[in-house]
């Protein structure tokens, strides 16, 4: 080959195919980095448009109800919240030589004295952790235990068969308190947000909620069009809104977080949230719920209004049963099923926006 077709050959490398590798190189490379970029916090699309399984917000008539159609909403959540893990505290172990079958966890809430409160069904006992988390006693109920949510400063309300008992936790023993209120024999869990009791029940394999007032009076009942399952009964799944007429649902026919007002109407869901795959609990503290999930492991933190989200992945919080907030602290807790223990974590909420 002669130098002149060699030097033609050269030419058209450099002027031609090397410009386009270095094109073709600096393209890769964008892309690698736009796919390894991990957003903390991911703004959602208001759950409308091309999306046919979530409802639009129902315009509802408030003449005859005290129902504000408005939605809580928030233009940011500014930072995600962090999470630092303490401890674990095991349970199955605690106290064994006082129960005489395996305990079997179906309720956990925290007190704003800052114990913690377990309860055990099998036994019919519940189990008190002080607010560093050290067992504190376990007492026997002998009531057939269902759900339990925290009602006062030092008091629990516990859901047993066909009433709301009331127990305070104030000192070394557990004291019943005289009050009750009468519910459905069939309710399956209840919660409490300072001034509404939700308790959830079944009619004809239907789930309905039946709202309380704080003094036992019913002001609302309504059809939940929300599945259930048998163990989904063994979670909290259920949580009052604080401020508004709205109750936050673990959906087990979407798999998604629901929100609903006190009509049964569908105000949102969570089912465009990829990180939300599978929720097993969920609890609310501040502007934000805070819900396990199953598949993804972690700590999904939702805006009030659905709108914006952050996840946070837990190691070990595989199984995860419960979850509440100890705000004398600033602690959450999960209850897992697996190895039966406490997961213990600080929390660092991100600002509430003004």
């Amino acid at each position: 080959m002669s130098n002149n077709h060699v030097l033609s050959i050269t030419f058209v490398y450099n002027f031609l195919f090397f410009p386009l590798s270095i094109l073709l190189v600096y393209s890769i490379s964008a892309m690698g980095q736009c796919c390894c970029k991990r957003e903390s916090l991911i703004e959602h699309d208001d759950h409308h448009g091309d999306k046919t399984n979530v409802l639009d917000p129902p315009v509802v008539d408030v003449s005859s109800s005290s129902i504000n159609p408005s939605l809580v909403s928030s233009d940011s959540i500014a930072n995600p919240c962090r999470l630092t893990w303490l401890t674990d505290v095991t349970v199955h172990t605690v106290d064994e030589e006082a129960v005489q079958r395996a305990c079997r966890v179906t309720g956990l809430c925290c007190l704003d004295n800052g114990r913690t409160v377990l309860m055990d069904r099998s036994n019919q006992t519940i189990m008190v952790f002080d607010p560093q988390f050290e067992y504190a006693y376990r007492q026997k109920i002998r009531k057939q235990l269902i759900s339990l949510t925290s009602f006062e400063f030092d008091d629990v309300a516990i859901l047993e068969v066909g009433a709301i008992g009331f127990y305070n936790i104030s000192g070394k023993y557990v004291t019943r308190l005289p009050r009750k209120i009468p519910v459905s024999k069939s309710s399956k869990a209840v919660t409490f947000n300072g001034k509404w009791f939700a308790v959830l029940y079944t009619n004809d394999g239907k789930n309905h909620i039946q709202i309380y007032s704080k003094t036992g009076n019913e002001y609302k009942t309504f059809l939940l069009n929300i599945r259930f399952t048998k163990k989904k009964f063994r979670s909290n799944n259920i949580v009052l809104d604080k401020a508004e007429d709205y109750l936050y649902v673990n959906n087990a026919s979407e798999k998604c977080i629901s929100c609903v007002n006190f009509l049964g109407e569908l105000i949102w869901n969570s089912v465009s949230v990829e990180h939300i795959a599978h929720p097993s609990c969920l609890t609310l503290e501040g502007s934000f719920i805070f819900c396990c999930d199953w598949i993804t492991k972690g700590v999904n933190l939702l805006s009030l209004d659905g709108k914006r989200s952050s996840s946070i992945y837990v190691d070990g919080s595989k199984r995860a049963r419960f979850i509440a907030f100890q705000r004398k602290q600033s602690h959450l807790i999960i209850f897992t099923d697996f190895k039966y223990k406490l997961r213990i974590f600080d929390v660092h909420l991100p600002p509430e926006e003004p």
